[in-house]
C-alpha cells in the first residue's frame, strides 16, 4: 500500500484536486489580470504563478518533488524536485488539508479546492493521515514542513509532527515529571542504610544533579571544573544518563529477559520496556522504499546488546547517521566541507561549521538514501548484493 494508492479511497473531488488541479493551461480567462476568486475557482492555470506540475511519477507513482516552507526560485523547473509556486505547496499531498482553514466560516471556495482543513473534513482526512504516520504503513508520513502551528487533525495541538508520531509508536514519549527532580534535592536519610541506587535524593557530589535546563547531555571531562553549577556539561553520570537528550533513550543491558535484577529498578535511565522508549522504534515500521528513503538510519540504536551493526537500520556513529528528511531540508548533493574519510565521534568535528542546518549531504548514507537519489543509480554489485535496504538500483526493483 503506498500514499497514491490512499489517496484514491478519498472521495473523487479531492482525488481530482490532488491529482490533476492546475496542470492544464485555461482557455477561458485570458486577460492579464484575474481577481484572485477567479484564479483559485478556476481548476486550469493561467501562469507560471499558479501552475502547477503533476505530483505523482506517471510509472511508478513516487512523489516527484517535495515542498518546502517557501517556493524554491531555481531556473530548472522541469527538474527540480521542490515545489516552485504555493500552489504546488498548498496542494502537495504531504502539506494538502494538513493545517486549519483561517477563514473556513467565509471561505467561499468549493472544499476540495480549498487546501486547508474545515471542520467538517477531520473524519475525512484522518484516515489518510493515520495511514501515513502509522508505523504499519509508514508511507511518506506528514507533512514536509516546520513548525506546524493549529494542527488540528490530530489531539495534539501545536506539537512538532515527529512527536506526534513518537505518541502514536512509543507510549513514554515525555520526559516524566518526576525525573525534572531526580537527585536534584539532598537525602534527608542519608544516615539510614538504605538503597541509593533506588533513591529519588542525591547522597554525595557524585550523585547529585543539578535542575536541567542550563547544561547539556555531552559529558565534561574537566576534573575539578572550575566553572562549578555553571558549566554547560554535565558533570556526572547522573547528569547525563536522566538528561532528556540521553534518559530512555537506549534499552537497558538486562532488556528484555534479565529485568529484574537491574539494581536501579524503576529509576533506571534507560528502558525496561517498549512502552519506555523515547525514540522511534523502526522495526516496528513495514520495510520497504518510503521507509529506507525516510526512516533507515535517522533514529539513533536504542540496543545496549551486542548485534550487527552492519545490518541494524539504527545509527550507531555520525557518519552512520541521517538527518530526517521529514525534519531537515538539504539538497542530494554531498557538502564539500564534510570529511567522510574515517568516523568522527562528535558531528562537530564533521568539518561542516553549518552542522545540522547545512543543506548539503553529510556522512555516508545521506546521499545515498536521500529521496532524489534513492534507487537512482544502478548497484555495482549486481545481484551478488546481499543488502536488503540498499540505495541503488537492482534487476529486480520495479523501479526508474
Amino acid at each position: 500500500m503506498s500514499i497514491y494508492e490512499e489517496i484514491l479511497k478519498l472521495p473523487q473531488d479531492y482525488v481530482q484536486v490532488l491529482l490533476y488541479y492546475k496542470q492544464n493551461f485555461c482557455n477561458t480567462h485570458l486577460t492579464d489580470f484575474i481577481p484572485s476568486e477567479i484564479l483559485n475557482n478556476c481548476f486550469n492555470y493561467h501562469s507560471n504563478e499558479d501552475f502547477r506540475r503533476p505530483i505523482f511519477d506517471s510509472e511508478t507513482f513516487i512523489l516527484k518533488y517535495m515542498c518546502k516552507e517557501t517556493p524554491c526560485s531555481c531556473k530548472s523547473l522541469n527538474t527540480c524536485k521542490y515545489a516552485h509556486t504555493s500552489f504546488e505547496i498548498n496542494y502537495h499531498p504531504l502539506r494538502y488539508k494538513t493545517i486549519s482553514c483561517l477563514n473556513f466560516k467565509n471561505c467561499t471556495l468549493p472544499k476540495a479546492l480549498c487546501p486547508f482543513l474545515h471542520e467538517n473534513e477531520i473524519s475525512i482526512f484522518n484516515s489518510l493521515k493515520q495511514f501515513i504516520k502509522s508505523p504499519k504503513n509508514a508511507s511518506f508520513p506528514m507533512p514536509m514542513i516546520k513548525n506546524i502551528q493549529n494542527f488540528t487533525v490530530f489531539p495534539h495541538a501545536n506539537k512538532p509532527l515527529i512527536k506526534l508520531q513518537l505518541d502514536k509508536v512509543n507510549i513514554g514519549f515525555e520526559y516524566p515529571e518526576k525525573m525534572v527532580y531526580f537527585k536534584v534535592h539532598k537525602c534527608p536519610m542519608l544516615e539510614e542504610n538504605h538503597n541509593w541506587n533506588q533513591c529519588e535524593y542525591f547522597h554525595n557530589e557524585k550523585d547529585r544533579r543539578r535542575i536541567i535546563g542550563n547544561y547539556s547531555a555531552e559529558r565534561c571531562y574537566i576534573k575539578h571544573c572550575p566553572k562549578g553549577d555553571n558549566c554547560e556539561f554535565s558533570h556526572n553520570d547522573p547528569e547525563q544518563l536522566y538528561h532528556p537528550d540521553k534518559y530512555k533513550k537506549r534499552f537497558c543491558t538486562l532488556y528484555p529477559h534479565d529485568i529484574s535484577n537491574c539494581k536501579f529498578g524503576e529509576f533506571c535511565s534507560f528502558a525496561h520496556a517498549e512502552n519506555e522508549i523515547r525514540l522511534l522504534l523502526l522495526e516496528k515500521y513495514e520495510h520497504n522504499d518510503e521507509f529506507n528513503i525516510f526512516y533507515y538510519k535517522t533514529v539513533w540504536c536504542p540496543r545496549n546488546s551486542s548485534h550487527d551493526k552492519g545490518s541494524c537500520v539504527y545509527a550507531h556513529n555520525v557518519q552512520d547517521y541521517r538527518r530526517s528528511p521529514l525534519e531537515f531540508f538539504y539538497d542530494q548533493d554531498e557538502c564539500k566541507y564534510w570529511c567522510k574519510i574515517d568516523n568522527k565521534n562528535k558531528y562537530e568535528k564533521g568539518g561542516c561549521n553549518k552542522l545540522m542546518e547545512c543543506n548539503k549531504c553529510h556522512g555516508w548514507k545521506e546521499s545515498e538514501y536521500h529521496p532524489f537519489n534513492y534507487k537512482k543509480w544502478k548497484c555495482t554489485l549486481g545481484d551478488s548484493c546481499k543488502k536488503k535496504e540498499c540505495a541503488f538500483l537492482h534487476s529486480f526493483d520495479n523501479r526508474m
